[in-house]
C-alpha cells in the first residue's frame, strides 16, 4: 500500500521546527494508543519549506500517505503574498506526487511574549512597517483555512484548539511555555488529540 512502512503502517511526514521537535511526534501512536500509522518528524527552521517538502517526496523509504505543513509565528510577521505562493506551490507537489496535504493554522501567541518578542516586534512594526504579529498571523490562519475549503484539504486547526475563546484567539495563558510563543505539555495533549482525530480519514479501520 502506498504511504505504509513495510509493517503495514500508514506513514506520515509533519514538517515543522521548534514546535514540532518538543511535541515528540515519533512517540505520538504509542500516547494515542494506536499502531496503525507512523510519524516521521522533518524540522525545518526557516518558513521556507521547500527542502523538506522535496526530500520527503523523494525518501528512500518511499512516498508518506500524507505531508503535514505547519508553520510558526516567529515568522510573522513577514511577506503574506510569498506564504501564501509558498504553501500553494506545496499543496500542488505534494498532490501531483499522490500523497494528501494537510495544512496546519499557526498557533497563536499569547497576549504576553516578554520583552525579546515584543522588541522583534517593534521592529518590524515601527521600522519595517509591518502589521502586528497576532494580527497577521489570524490572518494567515484564515487565509489557511479558506485554501483548505477551497482545495478540500484536511486541516489542523490548531488556532482553534489553543485559542483562548471564540472571541479572543491569543494562545490560553495555562498552555504557554513560558515564551509567549511555544505551548507546554498540557498544550500538546490537547494536540496529541486534535492530530489524531484530523489523521483518522487515512488509517485503515481498527
Amino acid at each position: 500500500m502506498a504511504g505504509s512502512t513495510g509493517s503495514g503502517k500508514v506513514r506520515i511526514v509533519y514538517i515543522e521546527a521548534s514546535t514540532g521537535q518538543r511535541w515528540q511526534l515519533e512517540d505520538l501512536p504509542r500516547r494515542l494508543g494506536d499502531e496503525r500509522f507512523q510519524v516521521q518528524f522533518l524540522p525545518e527552521y526557516a518558513f521556507d519549506k521547500s527542502a523538506q517538502v522535496a526530500a520527503a517526496l523523494a525518501a528512500p523509504a518511499g512516498l508518506p500517505a500524507a505531508i503535514v505543513l505547519q508553520e510558526c509565528s516567529v515568522y510573522f510577521p513577514g511577506p503574506l503574498p510569498e506564504y501564501e505562493r509558498l504553501f500553494r506551490r506545496w499543496v500542488q507537489e505534494i498532490r501531483a506526487a499522490g500523497v494528501t496535504p494537510i495544512v496546519a493554522t499557526v498557533i497563536p501567541p499569547a497576549r504576553h511574549r516578554g520583552w525579546r518578542q515584543e522588541f522583534a516586534e517593534f521592529v518590524k512594526v515601527k521600522l519595517l512597517g509591518r502589521e502586528k504579529q497576532f494580527d497577521q498571523v489570524l490572518a494567515f490562519n484564515d487565509w489557511l483555512r479558506q485554501l483548505a475549503q477551497e482545495e478540500k484539504l484536511l486541516l489542523l486547526d490548531l488556532e482553534v484548539a489553543l485559542r483562548t475563546s471564540s472571541s479572543d484567539a491569543h494562545l490560553r495563558p495555562e498552555w504557554d511555555a513560558g515564551d509567549g510563543i511555544h505551548v507546554n505539555a498540557a498544550a500538546y495533549a490537547v494536540l496529541d488529540r486534535l492530530l489524531g482525530q484530523t489523521l483518522s480519514p487515512l488509517l485503515p479501520a481498527p
